[in-house]
């Protein structure tokens, strides 16, 4: 029953992933301009609110991120813990599973990690740094170097992936 029910919420996040990619717009580069609004559009699909998509091509991974963390939620599922991509501070956690975070053991430096917000501005990244720690900390989730962060938690604590905005992206469709 509760493996049931673990499948089916991964089930949830790709067919979430597939409706969030047919609703966006356009996709087009992610702003690097100074921005004065850091509030990130969100997406309501099945009274949830999305902030975007999360893709790491080399690992085949296309997630849905949730707007809001919900440190309560029994099946945890990729969701902003803090930040916005639109000022380099963007923080996404996650959970080991196959279907989520399963990759973040391979990862490794040098890999491709877009972020996808609900305008379609695509934010290409690319992972500078792994760290591991007991736990995660405001200042273990901040760095001037990082324009994004991925975090999963694991049987030996936290794996913490940085990631740095690419200086010239190439589109993708």
């Amino acid at each position: 029953s509760t493996l049931i029910r673990e499948k089916q919420a991964e089930a949830d996040l790709t067919r979430l992933a597939e409706q969030i990619e047919a609703l966006l717009p356009e996709y087009r580069n992610g702003i690097s301009e100074d921005i004065t609004d850091t509030v990130m559009p969100v997406l309501e699909i099945d009274g949830q609110d999305f902030l975007g998509l999360l893709e790491i091509p080399d690992y085949h991974v296309k997630l849905p991120v949730y707007a809001n963390w919900d440190a309560n939620q029994r099946y945890f599922r990729p969701a902003r813990f803090t930040g916005s991509a639109y000022d380099g501070t963007l923080v996404i956690g996650g959970n080991y599973t196959d279907k989520q975070f399963g990759f973040a053991d391979e990862i490794d430096v040098g890999a491709d990690v877009i972020f996808t917000d609900m305008r379609g501005q695509r934010f290409y990244n690319t992972v500078i740094r792994i760290q591991h720690a007991d736990d995660v900390e405001t200042e273990t989730l901040q760095s001037e170097e990082d324009a994004l962060i991925l975090f999963v938690k694991g049987n030996d604590g936290y794996l913490i992936v940085h990631c740095a905005m690419r200086a010239h992206s190439t589109l993708q469709q």
